[in-house]
């Protein structure tokens, strides 16, 4: 708390977190800069309206983290898994996500920007409206069972993957 009670943004440069087992933390409203987790654990974690440039993921376990309102921008993520995570609202930006399991995730207003490029993740039955995938590529990414409604895919490369049973509904491909 500052000196007049209010709470202070928690802020992590250039840090390094390796077998952490922060499950149930709340990091909203954080900034952070270069922080890189490896094999992490934050199963219902809390990081709304986080704003996280640079950094990397690799390894590591979400499972029902809500990341609401979040921006993670210049991110690489690799073998991650946020299944059940709620993601309403989230930006990602100029990141990389390989092998990133997003299955069963709610995903309202997400959007996928700046060259993002979602690769070998899986985003089965998850739901997903009002979303945004502009300037990202696409490639081998299941979408099996997954509910799309409104999403707009602006200059967006799409190859490969898994489609079985989408529900697409009233998107706009440009």
């Amino acid at each position: 708390l500052n000196e007049v009670g209010e709470p202070v943004p928690t802020r992590l440069n250039a840090t390094v977190l390796t077998h952490a087992n922060l499950s149930e933390s709340d990091f909203s409203d954080a900034i952070m800069r270069s922080v890189a987790l490896s094999e992490a654990v934050m199963d219902q974690a809390r990081l709304v309206r986080v704003d996280w440039r640079e950094g990397s993921i690799n390894q590591g376990s979400f499972l029902g983290t809500e990341f609401a309102a979040t921006t993670m921008e210049g991110l690489t993520l690799d073998g991650v898994t946020w299944s059940e995570a709620n993601f309403d609202g989230v930006t990602f930006a100029s990141s990389r996500l390989t092998r990133v399991d997003f299955s069963g995730a709610a995903m309202d207003d997400v959007h996928f920007t700046s060259t993002t490029v979602l690769d070998d993740c899986d985003v089965s039955d998850t739901r997903m409206t009002g979303g945004l995938f502009a300037e990202t590529q696409v490639l081998n990414t299941r979408f099996t069972r997954a509910s799309l409604q409104d999403v707009s895919w602006g200059n967006t490369r799409v190859d490969g993957g898994d489609m079985d049973e989408l529900s697409y509904e009233v998107s706009a491909l440009e």
